[in-house]
């Protein structure tokens, strides 16, 4: 990051930069980064799942308990794309919470 906020990159160009499947190394690439491990610091869920879910999360939910509820609705496969964990009694419980019909529109 840049101390100039004209300097900096947007976030989604972070992203791209930090993940595992960024193949492009820049110029400012230094010889730490290139003896440090291979690994990206961004793990690929974060590109693939949660950062699209985020994004809708911040620009098309405006109230706290509409994202409170759209949190609840995809709770399953954020859990699943995070950590590749499957919580059944979990995801039973906020269906059942939300209704069929939450459930339903988000589906």
């Amino acid at each position: 990051l840049s101390l100039d906020p004209s300097a900096r990159l947007s976030p989604i160009e972070y992203l791209e930069r930090l993940s595992p499947s960024s193949k492009a190394k820049t110029k400012s690439d230094t010889k730490a980064d290139k003896s440090s491990s291979s690994t990206a610091p961004m793990p690929s869920c974060f590109q693939a799942a949660l950062y699209p879910f985020m994004l809708r999360l911040r620009t098309e939910i405006l109230s706290p308990d509409a994202r409170i509820a759209l949190v609840a609705c995809h709770y399953e496969s954020i859990l699943k794309a995070a950590v590749g964990v499957e919580d059944d009694w979990g995801g039973a419980y906020f269906a059942r919470v939300l209704g069929p019909t939450l459930s339903r529109i988000e589906s």
